[in-house]
């Protein structure tokens, strides 16, 4: 913390009138920014949004389930065959499952979006 801000919101006492409107349009800014990284990585990144906030545990098991339902998607092979395999699986059983589990993750995260009621 600063000294302005540890005398604007901890003791609060006399800071200048114009330094303290300085200071609280510096936070109000840079708490905008915050707002809209959020956003961003709740839209793009689910999973990422959380830890953003210090969340870690939960935002990092949920980027986990994310990457785990991508993978399928990034490493499409023809012969469906993943590496180490005898005998490889059909591409038809795990494409679906990491696309379900990718909406799932998707639509869990775009509901932080919606407006919510007092």
């Amino acid at each position: 913390m600063c000294s302005k801000c540890h005398h604007l919101f901890t003791l609060k006492d006399g800071l200048h009138a114009e330094s303290r409107k300085r200071k609280l349009d510096e936070v109000a800014q840079f708490q905008t920014s915050q707002r809209r990284i959020h956003r961003f990585l709740i839209v793009l990144l689910p999973g990422a949004d959380q830890a953003f906030i210090g969340e870690t545990r939960e935002g990092f098991l949920e980027l986990l389930f994310f990457c785990f339902g991508l993978w399928p998607h990034l490493d499409h092979r023809p012969d469906g065959a993943l590496p180490g395999e005898i005998l490889p699986d059909p591409v038809s059983t795990w494409l679906p499952v990491g696309a379900l589990l990718l909406a799932i993750l998707f639509l869990r995260s775009w509901i932080k979006l919606l407006p919510r009621k007092s």
